[in-house]
C-alpha cells in the first residue's frame, strides 16, 4: 500500500468502516511508515477537538438590535419596490420602436 492509497483510506480506518482486507492493508501499512502513523494521530487528535466542541453556541441576547439597525440602513439606500418597473417597460418599448423604425 503506498501513502497516497492510506490516505484514501485514513477516514474510513478510523471510523472503522473499512473491509476487513483493506484493514490488514491499514494496519501493515501504519507498521511500517511513520508519516501516515502522524497523520493518523493528527486525525485523531482533530476528531477528539471536535467531538470536544459544543452541539450548539447561542449568540449574544444583544445581536438583534445590531442587525436590525443594518436592514433599516439597507432600506434606506434601496429603490422602492417595484418603482423601477414602469421604467423598465417604457424603455423596452423604445427599444422596439427604434429597432422596428431601422429595420423598415
Amino acid at each position: 500500500m503506498t501513502c497516497q492509497e492510506l490516505d484514501d483510506r485514513l477516514d474510513g480506518w478510523v471510523d472503522r468502516t473499512l473491509p476487513e482486507e483493506q484493514k490488514l492493508e491499514v494496519e501493515s501499512h501504519l507498521a511500517e511508515c511513520a508519516r501516515c502513523r502522524e497523520e493518523e494521530r493528527q486525525l485523531r487528535q482533530l476528531l477528539t477537538h471536535a467531538a470536544a466542541l459544543p452541539r450548539s453556541v447561542s449568540p449574544p441576547r444583544d445581536l438583534w438590535p445590531e442587525i436590525s439597525r443594518k436592514i433599516e440602513r439597507g432600506r434606506a439606500w434601496s429603490w422602492p419596490r417595484g418603482s423601477w418597473q414602469p421604467a423598465l417597460a417604457v424603455a423596452a418599448a423604445v427599444v422596439v420602436a427604434v429597432v422596428a423604425v431601422v429595420l423598415e
